[in-house]
């Protein structure tokens, strides 16, 4: 009997310990998914434009138009049934040397703004959160934004 006992414990506690050590490999991993976006255009005094998404976050093709100001301050966009919730990006600007109407003797230039931040909602939830978003675009002197580089969604 004592043998018997001593067996069953001998049994258990390997398995328990397996499932303590290992319980993250059975733990349900929550969602994952990227969009990369290739196209951002618009006019920073009014509704701006994402396009050419594709991945695996639930937001393929476009946005509806929405506020430039979103760029700046963050807020929802919306890619046909799905959502995304940016928060407020840092923005970083640089001179405009690789968008058009660039001239290295012009008295204004177009600039550059690269924005990053936290992707802090999505619905259906199929991104990480929070996430993370960056991107690049060419503002020109009369406030025409295009990309530079795409938006990123992770």
């Amino acid at each position: 009997m004592k043998r018997g006992i001593l067996l069953a414990v001998a049994l258990t506690i390997p398995l328990a310990s397996a499932l303590v050590v290992g319980g993250e490999a059975w733990a349900a991993k929550g969602p994952s998914g990227k969009e990369v976006c290739t196209t951002i255009s618009g006019s920073a005094s009014g509704n701006v434009s994402v396009g050419g998404c594709s991945g695996t976050g639930g937001i393929s093709g476009s946005s509806t138009p929405f506020p430039a100001t979103t760029l700046e301050h963050g807020g929802t966009v919306t890619f046909g049934s799905a959502t995304v919730t940016f928060g407020a990006p840092a923005l970083a600007t640089k001179p405009g040397k690789k968008c058009a109407g660039y001239s290295k003797t012009a008295s204004s230039n177009p600039f550059i703004d690269k924005f990053s931040g936290a992707v802090t909602g999505n619905s259906p939830q199929t991104l990480k959160l929070p996430g993370k978003y960056s991107g690049e675009v060419c503002v020109s002197t009369s406030g025409v934004i295009s990309a530079v580089k795409p938006l990123k969604l992770s």
